[in-house]
């Protein structure tokens, strides 16, 4: 009658097929780095998960289905075996958890990098604000300067005003000559020489 409800030679079958060093000598070098990596105990395409609960299934429920035919004048023997068993189950999980933490520490830090770069944009954004305050400041400035000249109408906030109709506000370049009127001293908005020139600052 079976000890255990888990079909214990065969997962002792595909141990001993898939790892036979592994029945041997337990966990190597090799394999605890496989375990680490999440590639099972031989880095052929399977996960711990399998490897572990073959493991589990052969050396530990193993034991159980074969304790009645220990011979009873050796009675260390089954407890050498099982602990020799627990020590390769033992060793496996160590490897697989050991591996588990190496991967939550990489998380970390991508986390770590993400919250720097959030603290980063944060502090762009401020800087953003502060020249954007300025901004506006210095556009307060400026269009308050033209509702006093008559040329900016607003009603409530400032900026929400509009040109007055019927001014425009001169662009252009504004050079001085000296000489006389469509000669050689006028203050011109264009290039060419017309008769709104000003002349003597009228």
């Amino acid at each position: 009658m079976a000890v255990v409800d888990k079909d214990i030679c065969k997962a002792c079958e595909d141990l001993q097929a898939y790892a036979p060093e592994f029945v041997i000598k337990g966990v190597t070098d090799t394999m605890c780095a496989n375990l680490e990596a999440n590639q099972g105990l031989m880095n052929k395409g399977r996960k711990n998960c399998t490897d572990i609960h073959n493991a589990i299934d052969c050396l530990i429920g193993g034991m159980a289905e074969k304790a009645q035919s220990y011979d009873p004048c050796k009675p260390n023997q089954p407890i050498e075996d099982l602990a020799k068993n627990v020590m390769h189950v033992m060793d496996m999980l160590a490897c697989s958890d050991c591996g588990q933490w190496e991967q939550i520490q990489l998380i970390w830090e991508e986390i770590q990098k993400i919250w720097d770069a959030i603290h980063d944009l944060e502090n762009a954004l401020g800087d953003a604000n502060i020249n954007i305050s300025k901004i506006q400041n210095a556009l307060i400035k400026l269009l308050t300067n033209m509702r006093n000249a008559g040329y900016w109408e607003s009603s409530g906030d400032i900026l929400d005003g509009n040109v007055k109709s019927g001014v425009g506000v001169a662009y252009g370049t504004m050079n001085h000559f000296g000489g006389t009127a469509d000669g050689n001293s006028y203050i011109r908005t264009n290039t060419g020489q017309t008769e709104n020139d000003t002349v003597g600052g009228i």
